[in-house]
């Protein structure tokens, strides 16, 4: 089990699931291996963006947007 403090994405979810399983991504894959950051070998300074218009379609109202790093959290 680990702890990870840094800012991670869903997209790199496949790539380390794949490394952690010992078979190769493919090339066209997105995302990042995260094995190095869970083995605390490696630190990221990514900023990371979501969004979701299930409020908009399902109850008319804004969309939901954020931005994240490593200190703020903008929703």
């Amino acid at each position: 089990s680990a702890n990870v403090e840094d800012v991670i994405e869903l997209v790199d979810v496949a790539p380390t699931l794949l490394e952690l399983a010992g078979a190769s991504s493919p090339e066209l894959i997105h995302g990042e291996n995260l094995v190095p950051v869970l083995a605390g070998q490696a630190k990221r300074n990514k900023t990371a963006f979501s969004e979701s218009y299930f409020a908009t379609l399902q109850l008319g109202v804004s969309p939901m947007q954020s931005f994240r790093d490593a200190r703020y959290k903008y929703i």
